[in-house]
């Protein structure tokens, strides 16, 4: 019995645990009004990747720029419905955001 209940206490910390990497891996940032957002992050090789989550409207222009060696990104963004890619894996994208709505990006 002692085994068992062991067994499903480490099920349900690896289970919380694993939710909480899951969830460390996205990252919501601000954008304001006429100021630079500067993201300073590593990723090792190891690593998934990160997920940065920020809203905008249609119109706005947003310049992206990543300073690395391997270091790429895809810009995707959407309503939940309806999610689609802007760029290529690339290292500098720069544009107005084409979305018709206030959206979230990826």
């Amino acid at each position: 019995m002692k085994k068992k209940i062991a067994y499903v206490f480490g099920i349900i910390v690896f289970s919380l645990l694993s939710a909480n990497l899951i969830s460390a891996q996205e990252q919501r940032i601000r954008l304001v009004k006429g100021r630079k957002t500067v993201l300073k992050s590593a990723v090792r090789d190891t690593e998934e990747g990160k997920t940065y989550v920020f809203r905008a409207r249609a119109g706005q222009h947003l310049t992206i720029k990543l300073i690395g060696r391997d270091a790429v990104f895809i810009l995707s963004g959407g309503t939940a419905g309806s999610v689609e890619d802007y760029s290529e894996e690339t290292k500098f994208w720069s544009g107005k955001l084409p979305s018709s709505d206030d959206n979230e990006y990826y």
